[in-house]
């Protein structure tokens, strides 16, 4: 018992086992394959910074499968709707890397956590069905939450100013739009509203739309420091951005 209970206080970080890098390494040249023709927003890049904020904040967590956190930070968006050319062909891709890690050795329980966490990974199925993430930390099960965080963290910050206008330069999109007032209030949008305003709104628009509420979504204490951080960063960004454009500054 007295054993047991040190095993359960061990961080993430002392689970780790070199033999098991084997897999982490199939993900990493799995991701690059795919997604190495994406946009700098959308890269292999951010993945591997994904995965490595989420190797960070599993060290400040009990009873986490490192493997499962970092493997599914690494995939989490080579199957991505925004590059895919279908959906049909998003989940093949996803399938593939599946059978390609437990081809490799990777046990089934394992490829299923990191199915799942993938599977609700994503900003818009937080806000279709948060209760999944809720209960998957109620449960035990972290690994979604350190993983979700991770990913919150890079669109957040300097990273994610540096993203935000390099997809919208991509998707062509303006700036800001010239012919209505700055919004300065966050806009608590539900899914089907998120959805169509991504369509055609300017990259300004994004922060409120989307990035200023993701502080306020965090599953884990060390992502909540971080984001909060890098929260403040952005809103300095838009005001210093707001007084450019108007003349003041």
């Amino acid at each position: 018992a007295k054993m047991a209970a040190t095993m359960n206080k061990r961080k993430a970080d002392e689970y780790i086992n070199n033999d098991e890098e084997k897999f982490v390494d199939l993900a990493r040249t799995i991701c690059k394959k795919v997604m190495c023709k994406n946009d700098a927003s959308h890269d292999f890049a951010h993945a591997f910074r994904v995965a490595n904020t989420a190797n960070e904040l599993a060290k400040e967590e009990c009873d986490v499968d490192i493997i499962v956190v970092r493997i599914a930070a690494i995939l989490h968006d080579i199957g991505d709707h925004k590059y895919a050319p279908s959906a049909e062909e998003a989940d093949a891709i996803f399938e593939s890397a599946f059978t390609s890690l437990k081809d490799t050795g990777l046990s089934l329980q394992r490829v299923e956590m990191i199915r799942f966490v993938i599977d609700n990974v994503s900003f818009s199925k937080n806000l279709e069905k948060s209760s999944v993430c809720t209960d998957a930390v109620r449960s035990g099960e972290k690994e979604l939450a350190i993983v979700q965080d991770a990913d919150k963290l890079d669109a957040i910050g300097a990273i994610g100013i540096a993203r935000t206008f390099t997809f919208g330069g991509a998707r062509k999109r303006s700036l800001y739009n010239p012919e209505k007032p700055f919004n300065t209030e966050v806009l608590m949008l539900s899914k089907e509203q998120y959805a169509t305003a991504c369509k055609d709104g300017a990259t300004y628009d994004h922060f409120y739309e989307k990035l200023l509420r993701l502080k306020d979504m965090m599953k884990t204490k060390a992502g909540a420091k971080r984001a909060q951080e890098r929260h403040d960063f952005m809103e300095l960004f838009l005001k210093q951005f707001r007084d450019e454009v108007n003349g003041t500054a």
